[in-house]
């Protein structure tokens, strides 16, 4: 695959794309992009352009298939995911907690990395959802490093703070459990829990694992605790995720009529007046 993309950016008009990307104003068209052809233009405008790429497919299913694609084109570092939060538009008793999850792990990730040739894929409905500022997002977020001197009685009173709960065992996001000096935290930042182990005040080591059988996954030295963002943060820091974004992202687009179409159905829907997540 190497070879393949090196010879493809070798391409004339592949050539003329990357320099029409590499200007802030430019509008290009492109026509007769069928099949994976799309994630192979990408995936090369990716490896070439130091630019945040946003990609704005139909629906929730084209941009999984186009995610999926990339995938196997470009590293994982390069790829982010993201969905909307709700199972279904605006209603916000219908949480998809895999989609909050993606959702903060991108707003972390962008927020402490700086990041080249990033590709984001998504669809109206989860770009038109608004999110938290980097500002609110710093503000709730704590970050533990394995020897930090810090107490259990701490952490606890943190996590009460961003309105986690406590239960027997860890199952969900925004839970955690105590049981002597091992602490487990599942964070919105991440798929997976933590473990942390503690020695008097100081933290000895810290794990994830999985959920189902309670085995270790990997070992890690630093973990960042982030809470749900629609709980802890106020409405008036909402901003959209082209704000959050630093410097000038490339928006690609299907179909700016479809996209726009969808958009304003969303300003347009009933439960626009009443939740201002849009």
């Amino acid at each position: 695959m190497p070879d393949f993309n090196k010879l493809y950016s070798q391409h004339n008009e592949f050539e003329k794309l990357q320099k029409a990307l590499n200007s802030d104003k430019a509008n290009v068209h492109l026509s007769g992009v069928t099949g994976s052809a799309l994630a192979i233009i990408l995936a090369n405008i990716a490896n070439n352009i130091s630019r945040t790429h946003i990609i704005v497919c139909d629906d929730r299913e084209s941009a999984s298939y186009l995610a999926n694609d990339l995938l196997t084109l470009v590293s994982e570092d390069k790829l982010m995911f993201f969905p909307s939060s709700y199972k279904r538009p605006g209603h916000s008793d219908l949480i998809d907690e895999s989609g909050m999850i993606q959702r903060t792990e991108l707003l972390n990730t962008l927020s402490s990395a700086v990041n080249t040739g990033v590709i984001i894929v998504t669809y109206p409905d989860a770009l038109a959802e608004k999110v938290t500022s980097l500002t609110k997002l710093s503000k709730n977020t704590l970050h533990l490093n394995v020897g930090e001197k810090i107490s259990i009685d701490f952490l606890k009173d943190a996590l009460f703070e961003y309105q986690f709960q406590r239960v027997d065992f860890v199952y969900g996001p925004g839970q955690y459990s105590v049981r002597g000096s091992i602490v487990d935290v599942f964070s919105y930042a991440d798929e997976h829990p933590y473990r942390i182990d503690f020695f008097g005040d100081e933290v000895d080591s810290i794990r994830k694992f999985n959920i189902e059988n309670q085995l270790s996954l990997s070992k890690i030295d630093h973990v960042v605790i982030v809470p749900d963002l629609q709980k802890v943060g106020s409405k008036e820091s909402s901003i959209s995720l082209l704000e959050f974004l630093p410097g000038t992202p490339a928006l690609w687009f299907g179909s700016i009529d479809d996209s726009t179409s969808r958009f304003q159905a969303l300003i347009d829907s009933p439960w626009h007046h009443t939740d201002d997540s849009y």
